[in-house]
């Protein structure tokens, strides 16, 4: 099994980090405090008859993604871990991949960002190869996927990478040609705190994994 390893650097007797802790504390306590007593007041003002455990979840929710209580979760010693790597490879012929989310955690949207993906082509992406589709600004709204919603296509040469925002609508176009793949390696990653999608590590043997570089373990 594959375990993780403590850097030597680090101490209980460190007040720089025990000051750090504590700042960060403080806000996580100060945001969720609003948010949570924010929806429950909400919810007593309106009368609104929900379940106390739908209120008491949505409150939870909403002091997580409360901005006074964000820097606990994306602060400069937060990374990101690699939640899955593939090989996408539309072949000839293939149908579209209709319109969706990379970011289905159980949380209402738009909220701060949780994914990120990458898509480095391997070879040509446009409307002829199945290049990929996306939604501008998607990931800013709330609600359903609709896959008849109007998408621009991704274009670039072998070599090129696009990143974006887990919560963008976005899917894949037909493969039109007789004899020419669309390939690219696909990198997503995921905020260190959550559960990565695929778990890549669990797999490594811990003789592997122990001759892993550090900055490789860091991602996951």
């Amino acid at each position: 099994m594959a375990t993780a390893e403590i850097s030597s650097d680090f101490t209980w007797k460190c007040s720089a980090t025990w000051r750090r802790a504590s700042v960060n504390t403080l806000w996580c306590l100060a945001g969720c405090s609003i948010g949570d007593f924010g929806t429950i007041l909400f919810f007593q003002l309106t009368g609104i008859g929900w379940p106390t455990l739908a209120i008491m979840s949505l409150a939870i929710v909403n002091g997580i993604l409360h901005p006074d209580s964000r820097p606990v979760y994306y602060g400069p010693k937060r990374g990101a871990q690699l939640g899955s790597a593939m090989i996408k490879d539309v072949q000839p012929g293939e149908d579209i991949r209709a319109l969706h989310r990379d970011d289905n955690y159980p949380l209402p949207h738009p909220h701060p960002p949780l994914i990120v993906n990458s898509l480095l082509a391997l070879d040509p992406f446009n409307n002829e190869t199945g290049g990929t589709w996306v939604v501008p600004r998607s990931h800013t709204w709330s609600g359903d996927v609709s896959s008849t919603t109007e998408h621009v296509t991704v274009t670039m040469d072998p070599g090129s990478i696009v990143l974006f925002n887990g919560a963008l609508w976005h899917g894949r176009g037909p493969n039109y040609t007789p004899d020419q793949t669309r390939r690219a390696l696909n990198l997503l990653y995921n905020c260190s705190w959550l559960r990565p999608w695929e778990g890549e590590h669990l797999g490594i043997p811990e003789n592997e994994w122990n001759s892993l570089p550090p900055a490789v373990k860091a991602i996951l």
